[in-house]
């Protein structure tokens, strides 16, 4: 029922688990009503504005966002925002600080990412990362596209530097940690918690607990603008 995201984005293209959250919402960059989704995005002209950058694209994107039926976008990062499995491969803020794992090349579309993260703010909307990685690795990202720990916010079930072993697994699912979300922001309609992943259990989960949620259609393929749209008209 969300044709008019759909056809603006083709355009252009566990349980008692204890978390980690830092910060709060960023608002610089790299470099009302339950309604449908779709009616937040008119045409393929506003899609197309939006992804052209600069301050008017920005405030197509912003006006946009601010009649999506979603108060917090939570994203997931690895594979999500990333083109490699982030956690999986080991990498530590070391690596992000020294750019042995740079930004450009971990994060595609990272300006357009931003952009979104940015417009989502300026919408009067929140956002946050919601992991199973290490939130310091995260937040080392997020530093790196000029986002300070002191304006994001990250979820994990892990501590700094903390990695899974044969005593603590990753939860089933990100239900507990979207619920802890929607009680600390007070968004008391779960549909109006929005969650990207590329892992398709953890979206299924998500609606069968109520809230909104979509899919990645590649992961690895990182978040522009027509994407993120494209994905906000699949709820």
């Amino acid at each position: 029922a969300l044709e008019g995201a759909r056809a603006a984005a083709g355009a252009r293209q566990g349980a008692g688990v204890p978390l980690h959250k830092v910060g709060r919402r960023a608002t610089i960059g790299c470099s009302a009503s339950s309604g449908s989704m779709a009616a937040a995005v008119s045409s393929e002209e506003a899609a197309a504005a939006a992804a052209g950058g600069g301050d008017n694209g920005l405030s197509v994107l912003t006006e946009t966002l601010s009649t999506v039926p979603v108060e917090m976008f939570a994203f997931d990062f690895d594979l999500t925002l990333t083109r490699r499995h982030i956690y999986n491969a080991g990498v530590t803020v070391e690596d992000v600080e020294s750019g042995r794992a740079p930004l450009q090349a971990e994060l595609p579309y990272c300006d357009e990412l931003a952009s979104i993260l940015q417009g989502i703010t300026a919408a009067e909307k929140k956002w946050c990362i919601v992991t199973f990685g290490q939130p310091n690795v995260v937040r080392a990202y997020l530093r790196a596209m000029g986002f300070p720990d002191d304006q994001t916010e990250v979820y994990s079930p892990l501590n700094d530097g903390e990695r899974y072993n044969e005593n603590k697994s990753p939860p089933k699912d990100k239900n507990n940690i979207l619920s802890e979300i929607a009680t600390k922001e007070g968004v008391e309609d779960k549909r109006r918690v929005f969650l990207l992943d590329d892992d398709g259990r953890n979206v299924a989960a998500a609606r069968r607990g109520g809230f909104s949620a979509s899919v990645v259609e590649r992961p690895g393929l990182g978040m522009s603008i027509q994407l993120f749209l494209r994905y906000l008209s699949q709820e």
